[in-house]
Parts: C-alpha cells; sequence; structure tokens
C-alpha cells in the first residue's frame, strides 16, 4: 500500500514543470519575445494554484478500493470497498493539490517608457529573487510575461 501511495506521488510530482526564469516549455523555443528595461518596485512571494486534474482522486480511489477488497465478507466488504474509495479519492485529491501548487513571486516594475506592470511568475529553486531598485528585463512572448535579469 505505501509502495502505491509513494508511486501516486511520483507520477503527480512529475506532472508539475512550470515556467520560471530559466525554465521553458518546449512552445517558447524558437520564438521571438519582446524584451524592455524595468526596474523593480515592489516584490512579493505569493501561492501559485496548481491544476487538479483529478489523477490523484482516480489513482487514490483505486487504491483504497484495492487495499480494502480483503477485509471482511458479503456486504461488509463491500462496504468496505466502497469506503475506502471514497477516502482513497479524497486523499489523492489532496495530495495532487498539493503537489500542482507552487511557490511564485509578484514584480511590480516600472518600464523604462514610465508605464508599471505586475507580473506573477513561478519561482524555481535556483531563480533570482529580485528586490526594489534592481534593474531587470520584461520578457513579454505568447500570452506570458517574466521578470529577467538584466
Amino acid at each position: 500500500m505505501k509502495i502505491l501511495i509513494l508511486i501516486l506521488a511520483l507520477t503527480l510530482s512529475a506532472c508539475a514543470n512550470p515556467n520560471s526564469q530559466s525554465n521553458y516549455s518546449s512552445s517558447d523555443i524558437g520564438r521571438a519575445t519582446e524584451t524592455k528595461e524595468a526596474t523593480v518596485i515592489k516584490t512579493r512571494f505569493i501561492t501559485i494554484t496548481g491544476e487538479n486534474r483529478g489523477n490523484g482522486m482516480l489513482a487514490g480511489g483505486a487504491i483504497g478500493a484495492v487495499g480494502a477488497s480483503n477485509v471482511g465478507g458479503g456486504t461488509g466488504n463491500g462496504l468496505a470497498v466502497v469506503g475506502a474509495a471514497i477516502v482513497g479519492a479524497i486523499v489523492g485529491n489532496i495530495v495532487e493539490q498539493q503537489i500542482a501548487d507552487s511557490r511564485g513571486v509578484e514584480y511590480t516594475v516600472r518600464l523604462k517608457s514610465g508605464k508599471i506592470q505586475t507580473i506573477a511568475q513561478n519561482q524555481a529553486k535556483d531563480d533570482t529573487v529580485f528586490k526594489k531598485g534592481d534593474k531587470v528585463l520584461v520578457q513579454s512572448g505568447a500570452g506570458y510575461q517574466r521578470v529577467l535579469e538584466y
């Protein structure tokens, strides 16, 4: 049972691979982006709520049902399987959401043009955290923006 839970956690964690300063999706490669100079006005750490696709709920429910399949007999067995499947689905859903959520940082920057923008982005472990007054580059692409080292 513990092995099945470990497999569930590893499978779900493999799905998490958010874009950050140094992590690009394959669709970003080879695309030109507009980059503007800016100065950081404010930095704030945020929690980014990830997308829960229901895989944890399904896997948890299956693990719970299989784990309880040898409990009791007759009606008792059926109730045990259903109960364990429900509990497993709830636990699997919670685990998936915790894995999907990530740490982020919100930057408020003043572009060289004087325009102020706020940009929320994922924060990878090795990404630079900029502070007030830092000179940065704001990269704008197809539907996203990110703050990079100058």
